[in-house]
Formats: C-alpha cells, sequence, structure tokens
C-alpha cells in the first residue's frame, strides 16, 4: 500500500524516468546500426567493393537494400562473363548461390572454395588476375587462357584438368589415398621433394644419400683423429685423449643418424674399404653366404665383393683404405644412385654442431622426467 501511495504522489516523475530510459535504450541502439553500417562500409572500402571518394557522408535512400544491391551487381558480372565467352570461374572463397546458378545455365563451370594455395598457380598458369571488385565492369586483362580443360575421373571422384600454353613449367600431380592420415603424409612427402627440387636448382650439388655420406664421414674423422699432430692439440689447447673423446662422440652421432633410415627393422653395416653403409634384412640367417646378405651400398654406388670386410655399423673397425682408388674399381656401378641434397644436409649438420655447442656451453640443465 504504500508502494502505491508513493507512486500516486509522485507519477510525473516515474513517468520522465520511463520516458528517458525508452529514448536512452533508442539512442543506443541507433549508435550501434550506424556504427555497423560504417564498419561494412570500411570492410567493403578494403575489399574494393565500393570506391573510396575520401571524407563524406553516405545517403540512403528510403526502402534501400544492400543485400539487394550486391546480388543486382554480381549478376551484372555474371552477363558480362557469359558475354565474354568466359568457360571457367575459379573464386578463392565462396561464389553466391544466385550467381554460381545463374553462370551454370549458361553453361559456365563454376568452382570455389579454392583457398589461396591452389589460386596462386592457377592464376600463374593461365596469367588471370584476381578480380577485386564486382562494382566496376571487368578488365579484360583479368582473364587468363588455358590449352584445354579435361574432365578426369579417378575413382568416384572427378577433376578438372587445366593444360597451360605453351612451355610453362607446371606440372600436374595427382595424390590419391584411402585415408586421410595417408594422404597428408603423401602431401608432405612431394612438398619435401619439391623443397629439395628447387634447392638443387639453386645450388646444383649433391651429396651420396641412405646414410652412406654419414657414414664415411665418421669413419673419415675417425681416420684422421689418428694423425692429428701435437701442434694441432696445443693449438686448441687439449690433450689427445680428449680431443679423441670430441671426435668419437661426433662420429657417433653420424653414425646414429645413418642407422635412423632403417626402417624395416634390418641391420646396420659399414665396409672398411669404402665406409659405406650398407642394410641387411632381419633375421638373416648369421650362416648365410655373403653374397646372400650384402648386395648394394645404401647410395647404390658400389656393389658387394668379398673383400670389403663389413662389421656392424657403431663398432670399432679396422680401416683398410679411405682414398679413392684413381680409377674406378670394377664394384663401382653407380646406375641408379640415391642422392640427397647438399644444401639441406649442409643446414643440417651446421644446425645440430651450433646445438650441440649451445648445450655445452649451458650451466644449468633441465630434465623432463615425464
Amino acid at each position: 500500500m504504500k508502494n502505491k501511495r508513493w507512486l500516486r504522489q509522485n507519477w510525473l516523475l516515474v513517468a520522465g524516468l520511463s520516458l528517458f530510459g525508452i529514448h536512452s535504450v533508442t539512442y543506443l541502439m541507433q549508435k550501434f546500426v550506424k556504427k555497423s553500417t560504417q564498419s561494412s562500409l570500411e570492410l567493403k572500402k578494403k575489399n574494393g567493393d565500393v570506391v573510396d571518394s575520401g571524407d563524406g557522408h553516405w545517403e540512403l535512400t528510403s526502402g534501400f537494400c544492400p543485400e539487394d544491391e550486391s546480388l543486382v551487381q554480381l549478376l551484372k558480372m555474371g552477363k558480362q562473363l557469359v558475354c565474354d565467352q568466359v568457360h571457367l570461374v575459379v573464386c578463392q572463397k565462396v561464389i553466391h548461390p544466385v550467381l554460381k546458378q545463374y553462370l551454370r545455365e549458361h553453361h559456365v563451370i563454376v568452382e570455389d572454395r579454392l583457398g589461396l594455395a591452389v589460386m596462386e598457380p592457377l592464376i600463374q598458369m593461365a596469367g588471370a588476375r584476381l578480380i577485386t571488385s564486382y562494382y566496376h565492369p571487368i578488365n579484360p586483362n583479368c582473364y587468363g587462357s588455358t590449352k584445354n580443360l579435361l574432365l578426369v575421373k579417378c575413382g568416384s571422384r572427378q577433376f578438372l584438368h587445366l593444360l597451360p600454353n605453351g612451355n610453362k613449367p607446371i606440372c600436374t600431380l595427382l595424390l590419391c589415398n584411402r585415408s586421410e592420415a595417408g594422404m597428408n603424409e603423401l602431401k608432405v612427402v612431394c612438398q619435401s621433394a619439391e623443397c629439395v627440387l628447387r634447392l638443387a636448382l639453386k645450388e646444383p650439388y649433391a651429396l651420396l644419400g641412405g646414410g652412406c655420406t654419414e657414414c664415411h664421414l665418421a669413419t673419415y674423422v675417425g681416420y684422421k683423429v689418428h694423425c692429428v699432430t701435437d701442434d694441432k692439440l696445443a693449438e686448441m689447447c687439449c690433450s689427445r685423449a680428449q680431443y679423441k673423446i670430441v671426435a668419437d662422440g661426433f662420429c657417433r652421432s653420424l653414425e646414429r643418424t645413418a642407422s635412423s633410415l632403417e626402417h624395416d627393422g634390418g641391420e646396420n653395416f659399414i665396409d672398411a674399404k669404402y665406409g659405406h653403409r650398407w642394410s641387411v634384412l632381419a633375421h638373416m640367417p648369421l650362416n648365410s653366404h655373403w653374397s646372400e646378405v650384402f648386395s648394394r651400398c645404401a647410395c647404390g654406388s658400389y656393389t658387394a665383393h668379398q673383400n670389403l670386410n663389413w662389421t656392424v655399423l657403431g663398432t670399432k673397425r679396422t680401416i683398410i683404405n679411405l682414398d679413392m682408388p684413381p680409377e674406378k674399381p670394377s664394384d663401382y656401378s653407380p646406375g641408379q644412385l640415391i642422392l640427397d641434397s647438399y644444401t639441406a644436409r649442409l643446414n643440417a649438420l651446421q644446425v645440430a654442431v651450433e646445438t650441440a655447442n649451445l648445450i655445452v656451453e649451458l650451466q644449468y640443465v633441465i630434465q623432463d622426467r615425464n
């Protein structure tokens, strides 16, 4: 009863506060809509859809709908594409469904959601340019051209195969796999191979692959340890025993790197003549003849013969000769060599040495027990 009596006595104050609250909410809503419109216009300016005419105000007539106006402009662009006899339209993101349907009704192939990674090689192959705005007529220089357009069917999927004009350095590679994990592995392998090829073109040098370079380098370093002079040791301020410890650690690291290339559970061997890596199948009988155990080194440079004196990789061995003979031996038959990128191997070795030096200089080491 007291609240009702107070409201009757102060009804003017209550009405004023209510009116003020309604106007405040209306003002905030108008301000929010105005700010959203300005943000939309600024975004369109950045995308090139609206011409930037400087500072000023935008006046919109009553009943104006931005979505309808954008659709009208999109259809105008579609009519121009049809009139210019464009046969294929690709888009990095999403094409409006109405525009997509209009183009397909006029026998234009439409592909969207390609992404930036696919658009760049397409632009390079066809010689086209990006259409940055649909509010202006399309420049004829934006159109590209191809030699032919084929429809390739692989299993249950269909692909568009674009053939470039002239002798452009572009190759189409189709990867297929039943699982997504296998497909991702194939992509990584192809990307790594492409990176190695680019490095090889930039610096046309290569090293023997398959772990033979690491084994030969480890053998060579171990051989040169016994040839170091006292003057060199005094210059490095270390004893012969300290120098040998460091060299043995470096050689073991190289041998472990070469051993990590064995993925089939086999055994790694090294010959005492050339210092190359040899792979032996798992569960090979110990009483087998050497010709049944060894066939060719990992890089493919040498074939097996009786005088190579193999030992298990990582064990001590007697070095017969590390110098390559002036004439190629009879067992040297590089028919199919496995090579590694010189630049990639050199960078990996430099990073490993710098990391080892950094670890040696650390005074405190944090051990992860997990």
